[in-house]
């Protein structure tokens, strides 16, 4: 977001990529398959807490749902079409 928000000229911007979120890729669907192939991690890692008997979990569990979120959004904003279309298959996958 701080790539997007300083501008086309920001030296956080590491490649010319007009307009998209690149992170530390060259391409955006990069990115992108490295934010959607978190899904199943954090997925698994709220089965985890969900199967913990610690009177706390409901806090971890609504930092894990935070961070898909955030994932969610950081997909949408590379404008990765491949990534939106892989990050419905990563969840609905988790889903399952």
């Amino acid at each position: 977001m701080l790539q997007i928000m300083g501008g086309e000229d920001s030296p956080l911007r590491f490649y010319a990529a007009r307009d998209r979120v690149v992170g530390f890729f060259a391409n955006p669907d990069h990115n992108a398959a490295f934010l959607y192939s978190a899904i199943p991690f954090v997925t698994a890692w709220m089965i985890g807490v969900v199967h913990d008997r610690r009177q706390n979990r409901g806090i971890s569990l609504f930092l894990l749902a935070l961070l898909v979120v955030t994932i969610i959004i950081g997909v949408s904003v590379t404008h990765s079409r491949s990534g939106m279309a892989l990050l419905f298959a990563a969840g609905l996958s988790s889903l399952l």
